[in-house]
């Protein structure tokens, strides 16, 4: 079984037709049979074929059993049909075009990585009129017009853009305007007498692509080669990935990737990314989709106590994190949460129990012991704060601001000693630290002499 991506000649000249051509390698790097077929001179496919037409072709003209349409610009526009069999699989080029193919999109990078900003000395202005049309504009007066023949070659044109302070552009479409953002150019839209600000979303990561062609390979290869179940499982678990290396953005991409796979458990990583992003709205709209499908999910309840907490609502903040301690006792985000929202609502006693219960369960959980140590200089409780900040110094010996905290509530203890020897060692980790010296000044003069 194998690809065929049925396209015209290649020619640098449209964007379209490179993506198809790239197409295929991407397939091959990814260990599938694939093949480019010119459309004016078709060869004999097999049974299994899977046939790629672009939207630009009438039809299924290969008589093909399996067809992917590949939307690369609204169909219709330059040919071919605007609505298309409802035994084709239809995948989109960009966001922009996933209307029409109900959000699947395959957006193949086709910009070369010698298209980078090199820091140079900016000194011209550029334009490219390409499909737009050239009413002159004054804008462009002294500019230097980029052409299709000119420069002649790409990494030419990526010295010029770099050499470029403002490209203006009478066409909306073109890939030049990615290009020159990426060379460091101000970028500009010539659309009749104005010049509008183009603001450029950058193309998607190299990861990001990569997730995107296994989710097209999933909808397009036969189901019993790539179940549909284990790739959802493989994008859910990729996305976590990124979540835990803090790259929100592209991980919330993924995520939402593996929800419409059926990779449910994804909508509850979802919601923490939309948080950590700080769209709460969004983010608690993900957790109760979560809740949908397991009305337990300790992470989505989680998630909406603490956005509940965050807004000053300490009773519904409270009946989230409960319900996640029914199930895991021991959960210590839900324990700190818990901890939080009693002091909330001016039980700071009760409150303090389970900042210490959290702590206990997480010698890590920062937030915990951050929250126990505020919590007990308000009630004059330091023992337990002095506990659970060692702890967590096992793990992190050289935290600087622990180290202070830990001098700070043996001062409180009256522990005179043990704060001096605390600040010696934070003085090696920092010699600089604020506040260090001053602790260790009060905290000598409390010694005997």
């Amino acid at each position: 079984m194998r690809y065929i991506i049925v396209a015209p000649a290649y020619t640098r000249r449209s964007a379209g037709i490179v993506v198809l051509h790239e197409l295929q390698k991407w397939l091959i790097r990814s260990g599938k049979d694939a093949m480019v077929m010119h459309f004016n001179d078709p060869f004999p496919i097999e049974d299994d074929d899977i046939v790629v037409y672009p939207e630009i072709i009438c039809g299924n003209p290969l008589k093909a059993k399996r067809v992917v349409r590949y939307i690369l610009n609204e169909p219709g526009k330059l040919g071919g049909d605007k609505n298309y069999d409802i035994t084709e699989i239809l995948v989109a080029y960009n966001p922009d075009f996933s209307k029409f193919s109900g959000d699947h999109y395959l957006e193949i990078p086709i910009i070369e990585d010698f298209f980078t900003n090199r820091g140079n000395e900016r000194v011209i202005d550029c334009f490219w009129v390409g499909k737009g049309t050239n009413n002159n504009h004054p804008a462009t007066s002294g500019s230097i017009e980029i052409t299709y023949q000119w420069p002649a070659t790409r990494r030419e044109l990526a010295e010029l853009l770099n050499r470029t302070r403002t490209f203006y552009c009478y066409d909306e479409k073109t890939h030049l305007l990615t290009e020159a953002m990426l060379c460091g150019c101000k970028t500009k839209l010539l659309r009749g007498a104005e010049v509008l600000d183009h603001v450029q979303v950058p193309p998607p990561t190299k990861d990001a692509c990569n997730l995107q062609l296994q989710h097209f390979i999933q909808r397009t290869w036969y189901p019993e080669i790539n179940p549909a179940s284990d790739m959802a499982k493989h994008i859910c678990e990729r996305g976590v990935q990124l979540k835990a290396e803090q790259r929100y953005d592209e991980a919330l991409t993924t995520l939402q990737l593996a929800c419409k796979e059926g990779a449910t458990s994804g909508y509850a990583h979802m919601g923490d990314c939309l948080a950590q992003l700080g769209n709460s709205s969004d983010a608690e709209t993900a957790y109760l989709d979560a809740l949908k499908y397991d009305i337990t999910d300790p992470r989505a309840n989680t998630g909406i106590g603490v956005l509940k907490l965050l807004a000053g609502q300490a009773a519904p903040a409270i009946a989230a994190f409960s319900k996640v301690l029914k199930i895991e006792p021991d959960n210590s985000r839900a324990l700190c949460g818990l901890g939080m929202a009693r002091q909330l609502e001016g039980r700071p006693e009760i409150g303090f129990g389970y900042l210490v219960k959290a702590c206990r369960a997480d010698a890590e959980n920062l937030t915990a012991l951050t929250e126990l140590i505020k919590a007990s200089y308000a009630l004059n409780r330091f023992d337990e704060a002095v506990r659970c900040t060692q702890n967590y110094l096992m793990y992190h010996p050289l935290e600087s601001d622990l180290l202070f905290s830990l001098a700070g509530l043996f001062y409180k203890q009256g522990k005179f000693r043990d704060a001096t020897n605390t600040i010696e060692s934070l003085l090696i980790a920092s010699p600089e630290y604020e506040g260090a010296a001053e602790l260790m000044a009060k905290a000598a003069e409390e010694l005997p002499t």
